[in-house]
C-alpha cells in the first residue's frame, strides 16, 4: 500500500488522504527522480531509526516556504517541484512549527515522478 515499509501504526491516524492538495518539495535536480521522493529514514536508515515520522517526506502547502531553505548553503542548488496530491497519492498531516510544512506518507501506486513539475 505504501512505498516504503513502515512501522506499526504509521502514519498515524490524523494522517488523511488529501484530494487536490498542491505540495512543493526540494529536488535535487530540474528533472525529478525517485530519491527525490525517498524519505530520511530510506535513505539513511541508521541514522534514523524507526520513527514514523522519518518515514515521511516533507512538503509545503506553500512555494513561498521554501525560499528560507533555498538560501542555505547545503539547498541552494536545488529546485522546487510542484506535485497535485489526490486521495490516491497517500495520506497527509501538518507537522512541525511551519503551518505549512506536511509530512506525506506514499502510495506506491502514486508516481511521483511523472506526477512532479518543475516550478520555474
Amino acid at each position: 500500500m505504501f512505498a516504503e515499509a513502515l512501522p506499526t501504526d504509521c502514519p498515524p491516524p490524523v494522517a488523511c488522504e488529501q484530494d487536490g492538495f498542491v505540495a512543493y518539495r526540494l529536488l535535487e535536480a530540474k528533472t525529478p527522480c525517485a530519491e527525490d521522493f525517498a524519505s530520511h529514514a530510506a535513505r539513511w536508515p541508521e541514522k534514523y531509526g524507526s520513527q514514523c515520522k522519518h518515514f515521511a517526506v516533507s512538503v509545503f502547502s506553500k512555494k513561498e516556504s521554501l525560499a528560507r531553505l533555498l538560501e542555505m548553503p547545503v539547498h541552494a542548488h536545488k529546485c522546487v517541484g510542484r506535485l497535485l496530491l489526490a486521495a490516491s497519492s497517500g495520506k497527509v498531516q501538518q507537522t512541525g512549527k511551519d503551518a505549512t510544512h506536511h509530512s506525506w506518507w506514499r502510495y506506491s501506486e502514486f508516481d511521483a515522478v511523472a506526477a512532479c513539475e518543475v516550478d520555474e
